[in-house]
């Protein structure tokens, strides 16, 4: 089981390693030393940290400056190249992302000083995939000794053989091989002269990081691409939530009535009430408007009741235009959402009688305003 990736920053995460052939060569000529072999002295500065490539500065040039100078120096023009023309490599964001799902830690492992490493991984949009870096001025060795690499496996309590190692150079992959760390060499254009030896001792080698590439490191490592349960885990959470909160709107809350019972295209409106019997009358022409604006502001409450049918006797029946009725009063009724969870109409029907018709006031038995529910549901 992979827990750790080791990844070099320079010719590995990014493509820098050209811009860093350059700067030994730049920073001697800003010193007033013209270089023969640019070439040999690249070879022999990318093979050293940068504090033993600035104390070989000093001696061989007879520099009058501390070995910190020399090297804060040699950031400093490295630092224009980081901000301006230094991209992330092709392949490396997917790669990333593989070992991110996999709950696979990273760090970076590099020569380069940590302040241009924040830098450059800031611009980039990748600085978010590491939880490690370390240098070889921290280590004090280059990458000749495998001790950059021990100290990335002690810090997430890995062992070497639960670690994987990413080089664009033979020196790293070489040393982290010998004491059981996984190797993955890449392809970079300034080491290609390298590219043998590293092929020779790395475990994997690739030109580039490609969709195959990562298939491969996929199927050697037996990494997964995981689905994000964190995600997962607060999508249910908030389709849980949405119903619960639904439940209680509708088990707690007053709806409006005329969410049930329209108040528009209404012809007649029938009223059964009770005084020493039981008497129907129709609301009259002159107190429509007012049973209307009543109508529309009445309420329902939902609650839950045994009772699955109509009340066997509605105390308001409307009569809409397109001859329809719709009956409510007092009592329980059932609703379509489930038998069990029922409205209990909460309206003034005595303020209603008020508003009665004196002269369509008649003696009814309870069957009347039933009849008409019967009949509107056919």
């Amino acid at each position: 089981m992979i827990k750790c990736a080791i990844f070099d920053l320079d010719g590995t995460l990014v493509n820098s390693m050209e811009y860093w052939s350059i700067v030994p060569s730049e920073y001697l000529k800003q010193n007033g030393i013209e270089v023969d072999d640019s070439k040999a002295l690249s070879d022999k500065f990318l093979s050293m940290s940068l504090l033993e490539s600035s104390k070989y500065f000093i001696d061989k040039y007879k520099f009058n400056k501390t070995v910190e100078e020399v090297a804060q120096e040699i950031d400093k023009v490295m630092e224009h190249y980081y901000l301006n023309f230094v991209e992330v490599k092709k392949g490396i964001k997917p790669l990333l992302e593989l070992f991110y799902k996999n709950s696979v830690k990273m760090a970076i492992a590099t020569a380069t000083d940590k302040f241009l490493v924040e830098e450059v991984l800031t611009k980039l949009g990748i600085r978010k995939y590491f939880d490690f870096i370390i240098t070889s001025t921290e280590v004090g060795s280059s990458k000749k000794n495998p001790l950059i690499y021990e100290k990335c496996a002690e810090h997430f309590n890995a062992k070497y053989e639960e670690s994987i190692i990413f080089e664009d150079l033979p020196y790293g992959i070489i040393s982290g091989k010998s004491v059981g760390f996984h190797t993955v060499g890449i392809y970079d254009e300034p080491s290609a002269h390298l590219q043998d030896k590293i092929k020779e001792n790395a475990e994997l080698y690739f030109e580039e990081f490609s969709m195959e590439s990562i298939d491969k490191i996929k199927t050697t490592f037996e990494l997964k691409e995981k689905k994000n349960k964190k995600l997962s885990t607060i999508i249910v959470s908030i389709i849980l939530a949405l119903v619960v909160c639904s439940l209680l709107y509708y088990r707690l809350v007053p709806h409006k009535l005329s969410l049930v019972v329209p108040a528009r295209n209404i012809e007649s409106v029938e009223i059964l009430y009770y005084d020493d019997g039981v008497h129907c009358g129709k609301i009259a022409d002159e107190h429509m408007d007012e049973f209307k604006t009543m109508l529309k502001n009445a309420t329902y409450i939902l609650t839950f009741s045994n009772q699955y049918k109509y009340a066997s006797v509605c105390e308001v029946l409307i009569h809409y235009q397109n001859n329809s009725y719709k009956g409510f009063g007092g009592h329980y009724l059932s609703t379509l959402i489930n038998p069990r969870l029922c409205y209990e109409m909460n309206f003034d029907i005595y303020k209603a009688i008020k508003m009665l018709d004196e002269t369509t006031i008649i003696d009814c038995d309870y069957n009347y305003l039933n009849n008409k529910i019967e009949s509107s549901k056919k």
